[in-house]
């Protein structure tokens, strides 16, 4: 990093912190914000858009859904246990996995399920 990246990364630093952020929060909106998403989404480990990292991206992708293990009856919600064997027919184009694999026992399954859940070329 040059001189003025570095400090465009703590200027967000602060700026997020600020918010009441942690560093962790802040450096995933960051890398967030850099992701080129252009069709539909799914955000896992949460229920809707207020409490969900997507809002923090600056275009708003075309159709945006959320996952969580609640079982839950809202519009554009799944829910996907990772660690069990999926049978939902729907396939998205981009994946937010953000704070979830550390919950998992079996990660390498639970990335394969995710695998299986990307259009192609997703």
């Amino acid at each position: 990093m040059n001189f003025i990246e570095n400090m465009k990364l703590l200027l967000n630093l602060i700026k997020y912190t600020a918010k009441g952020f942690s560093v962790c929060k802040t450096f995933q909106i960051l890398e967030l914000k850099k992701q080129n998403l252009q069709d539909d989404v799914v955000e896992f480990g949460t229920i809707n858009y207020q409490e969900s990292l997507i809002k923090y991206h600056s275009k708003k992708p075309k159709k945006i859904f959320f996952s969580n293990l609640l079982n839950l009856r809202k519009k554009n919600y799944y829910c996907i246990d990772l660690e069990k064997k999926n049978k939902i027919k729907k396939r998205f184009k981009n994946i937010l996995a953000f704070n979830i694999l550390e919950h998992i026992h079996n990660d390498s399954f639970a990335l394969d399920e995710l695998k299986k859940l990307l259009k192609k070329k997703g």
